[in-house]
């Protein structure tokens, strides 16, 4: 098997032990999302990378707003036609939007482009069209598919693909975009720090469910949110052997260039002759928690139940309401019913049950209206309130326990 690497600066080729490396990913200021590397630094890691007989793949996926389009599109023309006086083994661009491969087919017609899928394209045919497509197709030499593809169907897509004589890759291991946009979504919360700092990396979480430890980057390309757990299929080394990708991508770009490279040697040593212990070794250095995400099988099945929240689903014909709203000051929460014409007669012995599966039992002598009068039952009202109770949250279900 053959690994495509992102590299920073080019010492670090030095440092990596490049036995089954293919490709190196390079990510030029101004022309990539998540670029830091100099065009001078860029253009001696692919002097390098030509001496080591690696391809290089130059990562092209800026937004394009249109203000912008026509000054950017010079820059990269002017990025790549240098590049190519370097005569590295193989030059790919990589790009996501379809508009700014369009442009790299018709301007410079020899170009190799490298799609990247990786969040967009998950439709068999819709990939398929690409490379029928009469301006991209005979340009395209790459694809990278996306990370959210079960097994079978990256490798039924794969070999689809090698028909056209078109290459495919897969993220190995490195961080999971989620959502991206060019929007600067942070900067009304952190304006101060951001006055001081072009990137702000922070954790974010779901005010609606337990999920949190979602890394939120911003720069001024944009907005982008991670996964909380990042991609690793290093412990399946069998199975990658059998999906006939051409190469596997390993991207550490947001590690520090130490740790980077330690992480990457790690990462293919384990590609070579697998261990446990070395796989448990890498996961303490990564210290993030990883998983396979859906390479293994399609999780819907699963999935959609806990995106539902079973906990949050009626459980019995006893289900009276929700709890819509919790105000510890006042002692008291709201229930929104069910049923406003439903009597429920105090006093009642209720089951409470949270999104998070906490489940208390309490006895109401009484409930209150919206003006805090007390009610003997609870027919005819939309809203009733009841006592508060630590650990009940919004969206918290109501049962009758009879």
């Amino acid at each position: 098997m053959k690994y495509t690497i992102f590299v920073e600066k080019a010492d670090e080729l030095k440092l990596i032990d490049l036995t089954a490396v293919s490709h190196v990913i390079i990510s030029p200021l101004g022309l990539s999302r998540f670029g830091k590397t100099s065009a001078e630094e860029s253009y001696v890691i692919i002097q390098a990378a030509r001496d080591l007989k690696l391809s290089v793949i130059i990562e092209f996926d800026m937004y394009c707003h249109e203000s912008l389009r026509e000054g950017l599109f010079y820059s990269f023309k002017k990025f790549y036609l240098e590049a190519l006086k370097y005569s590295p083994k193989e030059l790919l661009v990589k790009v996501c939007d379809l508009g700014v491969a369009l442009f790299c087919a018709q301007e410079l017609p020899k170009i190799n482009l490298h799609l990247n899928l990786e969040t967009s394209f998950h439709n068999p045919h819709s990939i398929m069209s690409l490379a029928n497509h009469p301006i991209i197709g005979p340009a395209l030499k790459r694809v990278s598919l996306s990370p959210e593809l079960p097994f079978m169907e990256v490798k039924s897509i794969a070999r689809s693909l090698h028909l056209f004589n078109i290459k495919t890759d897969l993220l190995l291991f490195g961080r999971l975009l989620l959502f991206s946009t060019p929007r600067e979504l942070l900067t009304p919360h952190f304006e101060e720090i951001l006055k001081i700092k072009e990137d702000l990396m922070i954790e974010g979480g779901s005010e609606e469910s337990p999920h949190k430890g979602f890394p939120i980057l911003q720069n001024k390309q944009g907005t982008f949110m991670f996964n909380s757990k990042d991609l690793c299929l290093l412990d399946i080394p069998e199975k990658l052997r059998e999906v006939g990708l051409d190469s596997w991508v390993i991207d550490l770009r947001f590690e520090e260039a130490e740790k980077r490279v330690r992480l990457t040697n790690q990462a293919l040593s384990l590609t070579d002759i697998f261990g446990q212990e070395k796989f448990l070794e890498l996961k303490n250095t990564y210290e993030r928690p990883v998983n396979r995400g859906f390479f293994l099988t399609n999780k819907s099945d699963i999935l959609l139940p806990k995106l539902k929240n079973n906990r949050l689903q009626n459980r019995h014909q006893l289900m009276i309401g929700q709890i819509v709203d919790v105000c510890k000051e006042q002692g008291r929460m709201a229930i929104l019913l069910r049923d406003p014409e439903q009597k429920i007669k105090a006093p009642a012995k209720l089951k409470l049950s949270s999104p998070t599966g906490k489940e208390k039992d309490m006895v109401v002598h009484y409930f209150e209206d919206a003006e805090k009068k007390q009610l003997t039952e609870s027919s005819g009202h939309n809203l009733l309130f009841i006592p508060w109770m630590s650990g009940m949250t919004t969206r918290s279900n109501v049962f009758l326990d009879l």
